[in-house]
C-alpha cells in the first residue's frame, strides 16, 4: 500500500505536492538567496565606508593643516553642480573617483575575490561567486571587467544612465535562476558555501 492508503493507484482527490524550498538546488549547488545577496552588498558598502573613514582620519591626522585641506576639497566637490544628464567624462573629479574606488575596492576585496570568489560581505554571509558552468572560482580579471567595470562605467559616463543600468540589473535578481544581468555577462552564479 502507498502512503495514501489506496494501494498503488493515485488518489485523484489528494492535494498536489510541491517543493516549497526557497533555495534552488542546481547541479549539486545551492543558489544564494536574494536576501543574502542584498545583505552582502550592504555589508560591503558599510565596510567600504568604515575603511574610507579610518583612512580619511589617518590622512587628516598626518598632514599639516589636513583638516582644513580636506574640508576645502569636500566643499569644492559638494558645491559643484551636478547635472544628472551631463556627460560625466568631462568632469575631472570623475577620474579621481574612479581611481580611488577601484584601488580601495580591490585592496579590500581583491585577494579574497581572486582566491575564494568572495568579497568581505559575501564571506561573512557564506556565499561566493563561481563560474556558472564549472562551479569553480572565477578569474579576477573576469570579475573586474565583466561583473563590475562594464556596469559601473555607465555611472561614470552619465549619472542618469548609470541609475537606469543599476535598476535594471538589480531587478534581474528576480529571474528564476537568480542571476543578475552582470552574472549573465560574466557567466557567473552566486552560491551558498
Amino acid at each position: 500500500m502507498s502512503e495514501d492508503g489506496i494501494g498503488t493507484a493515485q488518489n485523484p482527490y489528494t492535494a498536489p505536492r510541491a517543493s516549497l524550498s526557497t533555495e534552488e538546488n542546481t547541479d549539486g549547488i545551492v543558489l544564494a538567496s536574494r536576501g543574502r545577496r542584498l545583505a552582502a552588498v550592504l555589508l560591503d558598502g558599510l565596510i567600504f565606508v568604515l575603511i574610507f573613514l579610518v583612512v580619511a582620519i589617518l590622512v587628516i591626522a598626518s598632514v599639516p593643516n589636513g583638516r582644513e585641506e580636506l574640508a576645502r576639497i569636500i566643499t569644492a566637490y559638494m558645491e559643484a553642480e551636478t547635472d544628472y544628464f551631463q556627460l560625466q567624462l568631462l568632469n575631472p573629479w570623475i577620474y579621481v573617483e574612479i581611481v580611488f574606488y577601484l584601488v580601495a575596492y580591490f585592496i579590500i576585496n581583491g585577494y579574497y575575490l581572486a582566491t575564494r570568489g568572495q568579497s568581505l560581505g559575501k564571506m561573512i554571509l557564506d556565499i561566493r561567486i563561481v563560474d556558472a558552468d564549472t562551479h569553480q572560482v572565477v578569474p579576477l580579471t573576469r570579475i573586474i571587467f565583466l561583473r563590475y567595470f562594464i556596469f559601473d562605467t555607465a555611472s561614470f559616463i552619465n549619472l542618469f544612465l548609470g541609475l537606469i543600468v543599476e535598476i535594471v540589473d538589480m531587478f534581474s535578481i528576480f529571474r528564476r535562476d537568480r542571476r543578475m544581468i552582470h552574472d549573465l555577462v560574466a557567466n557567473t552564479v552566486v552560491i551558498k558555501v
